[in-house]
């Protein structure tokens, strides 16, 4: 009875659908207007560092001694995110390598990260054990 009960919670539940919007493909856009419309508008590169140390810092165990080493410039980009709510990440990408403090004092080592910049805020993060197709390395 508690299996039947079951079944029907989640059978109802997964008749509740979402649409989501087709996204747009970057041949479609046409005009300055458009694209800062889908990546919000570009910052500087001193900015955008700035907006990632300062995401970072609120993260790690030892901020202060963190060494970076920024790869490239910023570069429009986005990320399909398959779950949990399937959505799209658009913004500007910038790659950094990071090497922090772990809890016994000693340096990590470096990790490369991935991070999609949008209306000066990080809105997405990645690191290196996923595949990074955007960072030159």
């Amino acid at each position: 009875m508690k299996y039947l009960a079951t079944l029907a919670i989640l059978l109802s539940l997964s008749a509740c659908g979402v649409l989501y919007e087709k996204p747009v493909d970057e041949k479609t856009i046409t005009t300055k207007e458009q694209a800062i419309a889908l990546v919000g508008q570009q910052p500087t590169n001193d900015q955008a560092e700035q907006t990632i140390k300062d995401y970072l810092s609120a993260q790690l165990k030892d901020p202060y001694t963190v060494q970076y080493r920024f790869v490239d410039s910023l570069q429009p980009g986005w990320k399909s995110i398959p779950w949990p709510n399937k959505s799209i990440k658009y913004g500007w990408v910038k790659c950094v390598w990071v090497n922090g403090k772990n809890s016994y004092g000693a340096y990590t080592g470096y990790t490369l990260y991935y991070f999609i910049l949008r209306n000066g805020e990080v809105i997405y993060k990645e690191n290196e054990y996923v595949q990074i197709t955007q960072c030159k390395k």
